[in-house]
Order: structure tokens, then sequence, then C-alpha cells
């Protein structure tokens, strides 16, 4: 199996950064694992904290019948050894990729022919006297119809005359 540089996908990318965070945390925290293994064995006792004050972030174990651990990160180094190498891996990755060929350009003026703007002739304008579609009373699906006549007058004077 050929796994150069050359041939990874982006998910070998993401395997290699999630490899090398398991990695470093296995590296940065053995010490303190092996501590807390001691402080939680059978008939042992002792004290864990951790806190983070002036962007440092400190972790102590301490025990009676053990040597006591103190680690402490500052956040800056913690983030840098975090992002960087997965960051040069990801540039190093990008530098080696094969090419995908040629990106194929076209002039300017013949854009501007395919455009239209080279002496072809305007689109046509939808008509002046298209209209929208007209919706029925409070949205209802039927299509309201347009007045075909003038509604008959109310008034008194506008009723039938009998012969």
């Amino acid at each position: 199996m050929d796994l150069t540089l050359r041939r990874w996908r982006p998910r070998h990318l993401l395997l290699a950064w999630s490899a090398y965070w398991a990695a470093l945390a296995a590296v940065a925290l053995a010490p303190a694992l092996k501590a807390l293994a001691r402080l939680t064995g059978p008939g042992e006792h002792g004290t864990a904290s951790a806190s983070f004050a002036d962007g440092v972030l400190q972790v102590s174990i301490a025990s009676p019948s053990a040597p006591a651990w103190t680690g402490g990160v500052a956040v800056g180094t913690l983030a840098l050894w975090v992002a960087i190498p997965p960051l040069l891996l990801w540039l190093l990755w990008l530098a080696r990729r094969p090419s995908r060929g040629p990106v194929a350009t076209t002039p300017l003026s013949q854009r501007e022919t395919a455009l239209g703007a080279a002496g072809a002739p305007p689109l046509a304008l939808p008509d002046a006297d298209l209209q929208p579609p007209m919706m029925g009373a409070r949205g209802s699906a039927q299509p309201a119809q347009p007045p075909s006549s003038p509604r008959p007058s109310r008034e008194p004077s506008a009723q039938r005359q009998e012969p």
C-alpha cells in the first residue's frame, strides 16, 4: 500500500492529526496518569487538583505514601503544541498534492461575445402588459376573479321597475 503524502486524501490528513493529538496527550499526561493510578489503588488516599491562573493550567497530585507530581503549562504553549504541527502537515500536504491540470481560461473578448456585449442583439424583455397573477381573498388558493362588470348599486332608486 502506497501512502506517500502525494496520495493522501483529506481523511488521511484527519487521521494523521488525530494520531498526533493522541500521541501528544499520551506523552504529556503519562506521568499524571501514573500518579493517579497509585492514588486510586486499594488503601491509598491523597489529593488531586487542577487550577487555571495567570494563563497557566496547573495539575497537582499528592499522596502521603508516594512522591507528589505537579505539572503545568502555559495556555499559549499548549495552543502552539496543539495547532502548529497539524498546520505544518496541512501546508506540506497542500504543497505535495498533484496538480489537477491547467485551468481553462477564456480571453475577455470571447467572454464578452458569449455574453452578448459585442454586437449580439439584447435579450427580449417581458411584455409590459404582463400582470402578476391575482390571489384570492385572504391568501386562499383559489384565484380571484377580476371584476367583469361594475357592481349593481344598492340605492333605492336603482331598484327594478315593474311594468
